[in-house]
Order: structure tokens, then C-alpha cells, then sequence
């Protein structure tokens, strides 16, 4: 079975996932009266952003920071040794420090855009049904429904939604339900966050890894590049994963169609495991 080079480290996977986390809780002091408004009224804008995010964020944030540095010196380095230009080693810090600040921003602006995105669907639903049928109490309850799913994925709050349903019709006690709810919850926000840090993680140190190996070949270190989707081999593996892997050696600048077209794994998908190898273009070796 083939072994994966990629190694993001945990301590920098942890870090990932506790900025994300800190965005949840901060999401999560959203008082319910204010969804309860934002229902009635459909002007839910100052719900999903503003003072909630912002607040005690700074040491996650930057914690955050120095993971993602530590991520792509991590891929740069292993870049250099892979390509044999050592030249470059010396060059990881700069390398690192430059990109850092910008994905640290992005990763953390998209979780943040996606969560109010949700937010904003689950609102915008329980306003409509509210203004078809008003009824004093239909926006509080919409707004203790939403603000239970703060912070989790559409499928998290139906599978949540699920459970509720299934309790109150075995006649379990509330406070055991109410229970069971904050626990399911706090679940699903621990393994979105740690779904997410694990992907960009692992994102950080292949951009960075490829990188390396074009900075070699734009200076002339190494001679014409080709690349190559590599699966674990194993029966987890989804098809088009596999379908790919089997494509064999592209160009250095082509996409992997068969997983989204992405440049470099892992692909946009929960737990992708897959890598990428490369190698310099010999005579009669071009890829088609």
C-alpha cells in the first residue's frame, strides 16, 4: 500500500481548529430575541457578523497565523529535498512568512462566510413560513430551533432536527432532551472544525511542497515537470479518486479532472488521503 509523504503535524492541525471553534462560541452568544427579530422583520443582516465575531479571537487568530507558517515551511522544505534544489532551503522562512497572513485570512473568512451563509438560509426560511401564517410564539421557536444549529453544517442540523423529532415522540424528558441536543451539538461543531483544519492543513504544506518544485524548475534547477495523483490503494478510496491515480502523469500545469479540477490535493472533498508525486520529464516520457 502506498505510504502518504504528507505529514501536517497535529499541534498545527489543533491550532487550525481552535481558531475555528473560537468563531463558533462567538457565534453562538447570538441572543435568541435577535433571531426572534430578525425572523419577524427579515432584516437578519446584523446576525451573522459584527461584535459576536470579533470578540477574544486574537489569540486563536494568530495562534492560527503560526500554524500556517509552520504548514508551508513544512511543504517547502520537503519540496526542496524531494527536487534535490537545495539551493532553496534557505529560502523557507520567506517563503512561509509571505503566504501565511493570506491563507491564515482565507481559511478563516471562509469558514466565517459559510456559517453566516447558513445562518442567513435558516432565518430567511422561518421568516417566510412566519409571514404565511403568523402566530405570536412561530418566530420564538424558530429562533430557538436556529440558534441550536449556530455554528453547524445543513446536515448537522438535520441530523439534529432528526433526533428531536425521534425524542419527543418516544416522550423522553426535555431536560434529558435539551441535554442530549447541547451535547450533539457541541459534537458537530468539534468535527466540522476538525474536518476543516485537517483539509487546510494538509492544503498548506502540498501548495507549499509544489511550490518548491516550481521555484526550482523556474530557476533551472530541475528540468520540465510532470505530476501524479496518488491514492492510498485501499477500499476506502473513492472511484474518482482511484480514476484519477490511474490517469497517470499529467502536465505540470494541467488540473485533476476527475477530482474538481484542483491543482493539487487534497481534492475538495471530506477526508481525501490522496497526495501528489512528481518528476522531471525524460525523452520518450511526456505525458500525452
Amino acid at each position: 500500500m502506498p505510504v502518504n509523504p504528507i505529514d501536517a503535524g497535529a499541534a498545527n492541525e489543533r491550532a487550525l481548529h481552535d481558531a475555528l471553534m473560537a468563531r463558533m462560541r462567538g457565534i453562538r452568544r447570538i441572543a435568541e430575541r435577535d433571531i426572534a427579530d430578525a425572523v419577524r422583520t427579515g432584516r437578519y443582516g446584523g446576525i451573522t457578523q459584527g461584535e459576536a465575531w470579533g470578540a477574544g479571537l486574537d489569540r486563536a487568530t494568530a495562534a492560527a497565523h503560526r500554524a500556517e507558517i509552520a504548514l508551508l515551511r513544512r511543504g517547502w522544505l520537503q519540496g526542496v529535498k524531494e527536487s534535490g534544489a537545495k539551493e532553496l532551503r534557505a529560502e523557507a522562512d520567506a517563503f512561509a512568512e509571505r503566504w501565511a497572513g493570506q491563507r491564515t485570512a482565507s481559511f478563516l473568512a471562509g469558514f466565517e462566510q459559510r456559517t453566516r451563509d447558513n445562518v442567513a438560509r435558516e432565518i430567511r426560511n422561518a421568516g417566510a413560513r412566519f409571514h404565511r401564517s403568523p402566530n405570536p410564539t412561530a418566530a420564538q421557536r424558530a429562533a430557538e430551533r436556529i440558534r441550536t444549529h449556530l455554528g453547524l453544517t445543513r446536515a448537522q442540523a438535520r441530523r439534529l432536527e432528526a433526533y428531536q423529532r425521534e425524542a419527543a415522540k418516544a416522550e423522553l424528558a426535555q431536560r434529558a432532551i435539551d441535554r442530549e441536543v447541547a451535547r450533539r451539538a457541541l459534537a458537530g461543531m468539534e468535527s466540522r472544525a476538525r474536518m476543516e483544519a485537517e483539509f487546510e492543513a494538509v492544503e498548506a504544506v502540498n501548495f507549499a511542497r509544489a511550490a518548491a518544485w516550481a521555484e526550482a524548475r523556474r530557476r533551472g534547477l530541475v528540468g520540465k515537470l510532470e505530476k501524479r495523483w496518488q491514492d492510498m490503494g485501499d477500499s476506502r478510496v473513492r472511484a474518482h479518486h482511484a480514476a484519477q491515480t490511474n490517469e497517470g502523469w499529467i502536465p505540470w500545469s494541467a488540473p485533476y479532472t476527475h477530482v474538481g479540477g484542483v491543482q493539487h490535493p487534497p481534492a475538495p472533498e471530506p477526508g481525501c488521503r490522496c497526495w501528489q508525486i512528481f518528476r522531471e520529464v525524460k525523452r520518450g516520457e511526456a505525458a500525452a
